[in-house]
C-alpha cells in the first residue's frame, strides 16, 4: 500500500520539529539530529522500501526545507542506513559520511604508514614509529621526525568527529609532543588525522593549547576514495 500524503507530511514534521529545537548549525555530524533509515520509513507508514516511496518523502523533506544526509534516494544505502537531517543551508562544509571512513583505527593507521610519502603533508618524515609510547605512558599512532625542519611529529588518528574525548586526549599528546621534542632539542607538530571535524570550541581549545606549548597543531580530514579503470 502506498504512503499517504498526511503520513509523510506527520513524517516530515516530526523530524522538522527535531530541527527547530537545534537551533544552532551544527559543526559534524554528531551534532544533527539522526535516524535509521528503516524507522523513517516506518514514520511514513511505509511498510516496505521502494523507489517511489523514498522520492515522495525526499519531496516532501525538501519542501519542508529540510536535506538528509545521505539523501533518501542514494541507491547506496543500506537498509539500516543513518540518515542525518538539517536545515537547508546549515550543512556542515565538507562532511564525510560514516561509511567514507576506515572501519578501524588500526587499518588507517596501517593504510597511512604504507603511503605516508604520498601526502605532502608528511613528506620527508623519518625513523617512524607506530603507537610510540610517550613520557606519560601514553601511546601516540605515530611518531617520526622532519629532519630538514627539525621537527619531530606526532600523527594521532581518529575514524570519526572529533568529540570531546579526543579533544581531552589531544591535549595530553601535545604535552607528552612537546617534552620528547625538548629532550631531543626539535620543535615539535601534532597533527590530528580523522574522518570528521571538531567543533570549534574543541579546535579552539586544542590550539590554545598547543600555542601555550609552543607546539604546531594541524587537523587533516582524511576520506576514502576509490576510481576503477577499465583493463586495456
Amino acid at each position: 500500500m502506498a504512503v499517504t500524503d498526511k503520513q509523510v507530511e506527520a513524517c516530515v514534521a516530526y523530524y522538522r520539529k527535531l530541527l527547530d529545537a537545534r537551533p544552532d548549525r551544527p559543526a559534524s555530524l554528531a551534532q544533527a539530529p539522526r535516524s535509521g533509515l528503516q524507522k523513517i520509513l516506518a514514520r511514513a507508514g511505509a511498510k516496505r522500501r521502494s523507489t517511489a516511496v523514498l522520492t515522495h518523502i525526499e519531496d516532501a523533506f525538501t519542501e519542508a526545507g529540510v536535506v538528509t544526509l545521505p539523501r533518501l534516494t542514494d541507491r547506496k544505502n543500506s537498509p539500516d542506513e543513518r540518515i542525518y537531517f538539517f536545515v537547508r543551508g546549515s550543512e556542515p562544509e565538507d562532511v564525510a559520511l560514516p561509511r567514507q571512513n576506515f572501519r578501524s583505527e588500526k587499518s588507517l593507521r596501517e593504510y597511512l604508514l604504507t603511503n605516508l610519502h604520498e601526502f605532502a603533508e608528511f613528506r620527508g618524515l623519518t625513523g617512524t614509529v607506530s603507537e610510540k609510547r610517550m613520557p606519560s605512558g601514553r601511546k601516540l599512532d605515530i611518531v617520526a621526525k622532519r629532519a630538514r625542519r627539525g621537527e619531530l611529529v606526532g600523527i594521532e588518528l581518529k575514524l570519526g568527529d572529533i568529540n570531546d574525548r579526543a579533544v581531552g586526549q589531544s591535549l595530553q599528546y601535545i604535552d607528552d609532543l612537546a617534552k620528547a621534542a625538548a629532550k631531543q632539542t626539535l620543535s615539535a607538530h601534532y597533527f590530528l588525522v580523522a574522518g570528521g571535524q571538531p567543533n570549534p570550541a574543541g579546535r579552539q581549545r586544542i590550539q590554545r593549547h598547543a600555542d601555550a606549548q609552543g607546539v604546531a597543531f594541524t587537523i587533516l580530514r582524511y576520506q576514502i576514495e576509490m576510481t576503477l579503470n577499465p583493463h586495456p
